[in-house]
C-alpha cells in the first residue's frame, strides 16, 4: 500500500476536520449529497480554494452549470479564482451531463501530465444503470489510481430512500459519504450535515448545524445543544452503523450487492458494510470451530460487528456462556427443521437463524447401484456385503466398497457418538456417570477399527474438503462414503468424473437392524453478539436476511447442502438447483446435538477423540481404553464443578485490567488463590494459560484501536498494557502475520 493512505487533509470547511477527527484522508473520495440549495456547490468550492491555498493544483469540473455563471454567483469566498486559472495552478471547465464520456480521456490526460492535488467535481447524476454508471465507474477509477484527494456531488430526492440517494451508482465506489439536509421547525429553516460512512477512519456521527457566513459554510464545532431539537434532527438524519461477517456475502459480488442495497433502501437510517474484525485467514476457522476468536472480539468493549455467521455448535455455546442476543419474538421458528432450531436455542430462547444445515450421511455410486438393481443398505453389514459384490462384478482392483473420514480431526467424538447412539447407547448410564465400558460401545469402536483395516482407509490429516477420501470418491473409485452432506457443494462446484445425478445420499447405517439411525446436526446460521453496539439495526438486518425472498435468493446460490427452511425444499428453483433437496425430510431426520443433550460436551469432546484416535491407531487395547475414558470423563466432570467458579472469577479480573501490569501474585492477591493453582485451574478450563488469554485480550484490544487514527502506536501500546512498543509490535505482528502499521492500512 502506498505510504499516504492515512496521511490527511485540510477540507477548507470550518468544524469539518473535526468531525473526521483530524481531516479528510489523502487520496480518497467522498460523495457530497444534498437537496438544490443545501450547499453543495460551495462546499466543494471550498475544498479546492483549501487546497489552491496549500498550493495544490487543483481541478473543478462542473456538470450543471456553465463556468462563469459558477464564479459570478460564488464570490463569497474572496478569492482571485482567475489569478489561479491564469498561473495554471487551477483547471476549471464545465461538461454536459449526455457528453460525460468525453470526461474520461480529459481526465486521464491532465492527471498523467501534472501532479494533481485535488479534484471536485459537482452535479454527478443519480442514474443507476446503462452507460452513465460505467462512464462513472472509470472516472472514479480514473482518479483513484492517481490517489488524487477529490469530493463529487449528488443530489437528492425527497422521494428516494436511503437519505434521498436511492440507487446511486457512486455509492459504493466512494470512501466516505457525507448528507446535507435542510429541516423545517418553528419557522425557521436549518442545515444540517451528517458523515454516513468514512472508510479507514472514526468520525462523528453526530447531527450537526452548518452556516452559511462571508467566508462561506461553517459547521459548528459543538452538537446541536436543545434536547428537542436533537432528537429531532437524529431521527432525521442521524445513521446507525451495523456490520456483518457473513464469509460468502462479499459486498464486490453484484448479486450481494442488490441484496444488501435492498436491505439500505429499506432502512436508509442504517448504515451495512462487511466487517473487518476478524481477519480473512481466520473467516473458516470462525466457521469450523473458533469459538475462542469469536469470544476475543465480542467480549473486550462493544462492537459494530452485528450479525455474524457462525456454526450451529457456537452459536450454542455463545448463547450458553450469555454472549449473544436473544432473537425470541424475532425469528417465525415453525418455518424451520426442528433440529436445526434446537440447535441455535438454549433455554428456550432461540440465538440464531438456521442458514445451512447438514449432516453426515451415507453418501453413494447411485448409477452403480441403479446397474445392479441394488437397494440402498440400512445397516453396516449390508453396506460392506453390497460394496463388495459391487466391486466383484466391476472387476476394478482400484475401487473401494467403503470408505470414510477420520483422524484425529474434530469430526471424531460424533461419528463414535453416532456409532453409539445407532447401537442404542449413550456417554452416562441411569446415575449420571460416563460409562463406555460396555459392549455397545466397545462393538462401536471395534467396527470403525474393521473398516479401517478391511477396506484400509488412510488416516486424514487435512481438511475433509481437502481429504483423500473425497477425491477418491470423485474420481469414481468408492461405492459408499460416509462423509458430510458438503460433499454435494464440492462435487457441484470442483471437477468430477461424473456428473451429481450419479450421487445418492441416505440416512447413516445402523449396527442392527430396527434401530434408530442417528446423526450430529451440523450447519451455520446467523446470529448477533450481545455486545452489539446497535442491536436494533443488526435484528432488522437478520430479519431481512431471514425474509422469504431473500432468504430464497441466498440459498439458490449459496444455500449447500440444505436449506433448513422447510417450504423451500419443494421450491422449483431450489430444486433445478439442488434436486436432492426433495429428499430433505427423510435425510435431515433423528438429528441430535452432542452439545445441548450431552452434560459438558464442550470439554469432554477432546478427551473423546484422543482416546478413541488411539484406538483406530491400534495404539491402545479397546476394553482398556474405554475404561480410561469412562474414568477420564468423570474426573474431568468432578474437577469442572470445582474449578469453573474460579476461572471464570480469573477471566472476568483479565477483562476488566487488562490494560495493567498483570502477574500471577497480583491475581493471587484478588481471587485469594495460590499462584500455581490459579495457573493450574485456568489452563484446565479455559485451555490455555493466563498470559496467552492476556495477551489474545490485549491484541483484540489493539485491533480495535489501530481502526482510531487518533492513537499512535506508542500510545496504543500503552494503552493495552505494554510499556515496549517494539515488543508489542513483534508480539502483534506474531499473531496476526501483520505489522500494526499494516494492519492499520489494510
Amino acid at each position: 500500500m502506498k505510504e499516504n493512505k492515512l496521511k490527511r487533509i485540510k477540507s477548507g470547511i470550518q468544524g469539518l476536520d473535526e468531525m473526521f477527527y483530524g481531516g479528510m484522508i489523502k487520496g480518497e473520495t467522498a460523495l457530497i449529497s444534498g437537496q438544490s440549495g443545501t450547499g453543495k456547490t460551495l462546499f466543494s468550492l471550498q475544498f479546492i480554494k483549501e487546497g489552491l491555498k496549500r498550493k495544490e493544483k487543483c481541478i473543478y469540473v462542473s456538470l450543471t452549470e456553465d463556468t462563469e455563471e459558477i464564479l459570478k454567483y460564488y464570490d463569497i469566498l474572496n478569492t482571485d479564482w482567475g489569478q489561479y486559472l491564469k498561473n495554471k495552478d487551477f483547471l476549471f471547465f464545465s461538461v454536459k451531463i449526455n457528453n460525460l464520456g468525453v470526461l474520461i480521456p480529459r481526465l486521464a490526460k491532465i492527471l498523467k501530465e501534472n501532479k494533481t492535488g485535488r479534484i471536485a467535481i459537482d452535479g454527478f447524476p443519480k442514474v443507476t444503470g446503462g452507460n452513465i454508471k460505467k462512464v462513472t465507474e472509470h472516472i472514479l477509477k480514473i482518479i483513484k489510481k492517481e490517489e488524487v484527494s477529490s469530493i463529487i456531488t449528488t443530489g437528492a430526492s425527497e422521494t428516494d430512500k436511503y437519505f434521498g440517494l436511492g440507487e446511486s451508482s457512486v455509492l459504493s465506489a466512494v470512501n466516505s459519504i457525507l448528507v446535507l439536509q435542510q429541516v423545517k421547525k418553528n419557522n425557521k429553516v436549518s442545515r444540517l450535515i451528517t458523515i454516513l460512512k468514512a472508510k479507514g477512519t472514526f468520525h462523528d456521527t453526530n447531527v450537526r448545524e452548518i452556516k452559511v457566513g462571508k467566508n462561506g459554510l461553517k459547521i459548528k464545532t459543538i452538537a446541536i445543544e436543545d434536547e428537542n431539537e436533537k432528537k429531532y434532527c437524529n431521527d432525521i438524519l442521524k445513521p446507525s452503523e451495523v456490520n456483518y461477517h457473513i464469509w460468502y456475502l462479499d459486498p464486490v459480488d453484484n448479486e450481494v450487492s442488490k441484496i444488501l442495497d435492498g436491505f439500505r433502501k429499506d432502512n436508509p437510517s442504517v448504515v451495512v458494510n462487511k466487517s473487518n474484525e476478524i481477519e480473512p485467514f481466520e473467516q473458516k476457522y470462525l466457521i469450523d470451530s473458533g469459538i475462542d476468536l469469536i469470544k476475543g472480539v465480542t467480549k473486550i468493549t462493544s462492537t459494530h460487528l452485528g450479525v455474524l455467521a457462525a456454526s450451529y455448535n457456537n452459536i450454542y455455546n455463545l448463547a450458553k456462556e450469555g454472549l449473544l442476543t436473544s432473537l425470541d419474538g424475532h425469528v417465525d421458528k415453525n418455518i424451520y427443521l426442528k433440529d436445526a432450531v434446537d440447535i441455535c436455542s438454549f433455554e428456550g430462547k432461540i440465538y440464531g437463524v438456521p442458514l445451512i444445515v447438514n449432516s453426515r450421511n451415507l453418501i453413494y455410486r447411485k448409477d452403480l447401484l441403479d446397474k445392479y438393481k441394488l437397494k440402498v443398505p440400512e445397516t453396516w453389514d449390508e453396506v460392506m456385503q453390497t460394496g463388495e459384490y459391487i466391486k466383484d462384478r466391476e472387476k476394478d482392483l482400484e475401487l473401494s466398497p467403503v470408505s470414510f473420514f477420520w483422524g484425529n480431526v474434530r469430526e471424531l467424538p460424533g461419528m463414535f457418538l453416532e456409532l453409539l447412539w445407532s447401537n442404542g447407547a449413550n456417554i452416562y448410564d441411569n446415575q449420571g456417570k460416563a460409562n463406555l465400558n460396555t459392549g455397545k460401545a466397545l462393538s462401536a469402536v471395534k467396527l470403525m477399527q474393521k473398516l479401517i483395516n478391511k477396506y484400509k482407509v488412510p488416516e486424514e490429516k487435512v481438511h475433509h474438503g481437502h481429504s483423500e477420501c473425497l477425491k477418491k470418491f470423485k474420481k469414481g473409485k468408492t461405492v459408499f462414503l460416509i462423509y458430510s452432506s458438503e460433499i454435494l457443494e464440492y462435487i457441484d462446484w470442483e471437477p468430477c468424473c461424473f456428473p451429481r445425478e450419479k450421487v445418492g445420499i441416505a440416512a447413516l447405517p445402523v449396527v442392527q437392524k430396527g434401530n434408530k439411525s442417528y446423526s450430529v446436526t451440523d450447519g451455520v446460521g446467523y446470529c448477533i453478539p450481545k455486545n452489539t453496539k446497535d442491536v436494533n439495526s443488526a435484528i432488522k438486518l437478520v430479519k431481512y436476511f431471514a425474509s422469504n425472498q431473500v432468504s430464497k435468493e441466498l440459498n439458490i446460490k449459496w444455500g449447500y447442502p440444505f436449506t433448513p427452511e422447510i417450504s423451500l425444499w419443494a421450491d422449483k428453483e431450489i430444486l433445478n438447483k439442488r434436486p436432492y433437496n426433495i429428499h430433505a425430510k427423510s435425510i435431515l431426520k433423528d438429528l441430535r446435538n452432542p452439545y445441548a443433550e450431552i452434560k459438558h460436551y464442550n470439554i469432554i469432546e477432546n478427551v473423546i477423540r484422543e482416546r478413541v484416535y488411539q484406538i483406530l491407531k491400534s495404539q491402545k487395547n479397546p476394553e482398556i481404553t474405554l475404561k480410561i475414558l469412562s474414568d477420564e470423563i468423570n474426573i474431568i466432570i468432578k474437577r469442572h464443578k470445582m474449578y469453573y467458579g474460579v476461572a471464570k472469577n480469573i477471566e472476568e479480573y483479565l477483562i476488566n485490567n487488562y490494560d495493567k501490569k498483570i502477574s500471577l501474585k497480583t491475581i493471587s492477591g484478588k481471587i485469594g488463590l495460590s499462584p500455581h493453582h490459579i495457573e493450574k485451574v485456568f489452563k484446565w478450563e479455559v485451555g490455555m494459560t493466563v498470559f496467552d488469554y492476556i495477551t489474545r485480550l490485549r491484541l483484540e484490544k489493539a485491533k480495535e484501536l489501530l481502526r482510531d487514527v487518533r492513537y499512535n502506536v506508542s500510545e496504543i501500546t500503552g494503552k493495552i498494557g505494554y510499556s515496549d512498543a517494539a515488543y508489542f509490535c513483534r508480539l502483534f505482528k506474531k499473531y496476526t502475520k501483520l505489522t500494526p502499521t499494516k494492519y492499520r492500512l489494510k
